[in-house]
Formats: C-alpha cells, structure tokens, sequence
C-alpha cells in the first residue's frame, strides 16, 4: 500500500491524461491473447480469486474488467488526476490498483473476512446492503470499503477532487 500526501487533485494534469491514455493504446497494441482471464498476468488474479472461493466470472478483479473494457475497444473514462494515474499503472502493469479517500473513513483500513453485519454501499449509486459473512474485504471500522478483495469500491472513500490526504490513518491487514 502507499499513501499519498498533499495532492491536489482539483486540476488536470496533461502528463497524467497522456500516461493513461498511453496505457490505454498499448493494452491494444500488445495484449497477450483474447481474453482477458486468460492473460499471463491477469489469471493468477483468477486462480488467487478460486483458491478464496470468489468466483472470478461473477466477481472479476478490477483489473481483468477494466482490461475487458479496453479490449472491447470502449472508451476508457477519465475520472480525475489521482484515479487516471492509478488506473494508468494498473492497466501498464496488469494488476489490479485502487484508492481510498483516508479523511472519509472511520478509523483504520482493514483487510479481513467478513463477519456479516457490515454495510456496502456500491460507488456510482445503489442500494446499501450487508455484506454476507466470510467475504474477503477491504473495511474501515464500520463498514465494507471493497468487496471480494479487489472486485468493487463503496461510494463513500472514493478518491474525488476533494480528495486531500491526512495522515490519520494507517492500514491494518
């Protein structure tokens, strides 16, 4: 994990757009096979995901969907500076990246399985749920911030132009 400090994410950043969208064109240009669960660097994700009992073609990571919507020649988003740097080294380096808006949490990160009461409510909108029990997650000391390890982000950490970074926080796992 990293943690950044004093970003300022309220602005472009010519050189993050070109980053990614070099990443973008070259995840054309150079992908190894058709599929993309089939990728050198993307099945491990796959079998990490069937050895914990998460069944990769309902729960793909973030990466093989993210490598699936580049594949399928969609246009790739861009959300704001920190998200398209992150995303352009995940779609560089095939591994599934993320990030958590650490002044939104409450209390430390934790990776665990899941006990069962803990809330989700998915980034984009939807309903909160509770989280069934024995799910590998990403969570804060109150609820789910990303479901089945590396699979789906909750609204409330997502990283936005507000995004600042403290140092208050630490990851636990």
């Amino acid at each position: 994990m990293a943690v950044a400090k004093d970003v300022d994410n309220t602005r472009a950043s010519k050189e993050i757009d070109d980053l990614l969208t070099r990443a973008v064109e070259e995840m054309r240009k150079n992908f190894i096979g058709d599929k993309a669960q089939d990728h050198p660097r993307i099945k491990p994700w796959r079998t990490a995901f069937s050895r914990l009992g998460i069944s990769g073609s309902k729960f793909p990571s973030s990466i093989e969907s993210m490598a699936r919507r580049v594949l399928k020649g969609d246009s790739f988003p861009k959300i704001n500076p920190l998200v398209d740097l992150y995303n352009s080294v995940s779609l560089r380096f095939l591994v599934p990246m993320g990030g958590h808006d650490l002044d939104t949490l409450e209390g430390n990160i934790h990776l665990r399985f899941s006990e069962g009461w803990e809330p989700f409510t998915p980034m984009g909108g939807g309903e909160t749920g509770v989280v069934p029990k024995g799910e590998l997650v990403y969570c804060d000391d109150r609820e789910v911030l990303t479901r089945n390890w590396v699979w789906r982000q909750c609204e409330k950490d997502k990283a936005t132009e507000k995004t600042k970074i403290s140092s208050s926080h630490r990851c636990i796992g």
